[in-house]
């Protein structure tokens, strides 16, 4: 990752640190269901999705290269 994602995640982290220690009892009723599962299911679907794009092309790349070298398979499952 490039120079600008890693300052992008450093301010996003101390956001979130700033925001969890001023927040104290900010919100004192606690979410409804809808809205936790609403959140849960987007923040899964963040996670999973560039996951399994990720999965989906090593794959592709080592089926490829297994098919042209077979005893790398032998070394991969070992």
């Amino acid at each position: 990752m490039g120079q600008h994602v890693w300052l992008m995640l450093a301010t996003i982290g101390t956001e979130l640190l700033t925001i969890v220690k001023w927040s104290k009892g900010q919100f004192p009723a606690p979410l409804p269901t809808h809205v936790w599962f609403a959140w849960s299911v987007g923040a899964a679907l963040l996670v999973l999705y560039p996951v399994g794009q990720v999965s989906d092309h090593v794959t592709t790349f080592f089926h490829g290269r297994f098919l042209r070298a077979p005893h790398l398979v032998l070394l991969f499952y070992l």
